[in-house]
């Protein structure tokens, strides 16, 4: 499983790694991680509260065009 930039913010909440050498290396590194910092991102992104408001104002868009479309 990747994760990207819309989860982690590189060096601050966390480090994005490609293989088990760089992973390694970053738990190394996890003290310069400010655990402040990452409840601050959860808090403002992935609550209960705040994926359900976003699911919610996804849900109300009316659907594009091409989703509409049916596979004849």
């Amino acid at each position: 499983m990747r994760f990207g930039p819309q989860i982690i913010v590189e060096g601050e909440t966390g480090f994005m790694v490609e293989d088990i050498d760089p992973a390694v290396e970053a738990v190394g590194k996890i003290e310069q991680i400010n655990r402040a910092r990452c409840r601050g991102e959860f808090e403002q992104r992935f609550t209960d509260r705040h994926m359900a408001e976003d699911y919610i104002r996804i849900y109300q868009q009316p659907p594009s065009r091409s989703s509409t479309q049916v596979a004849a």
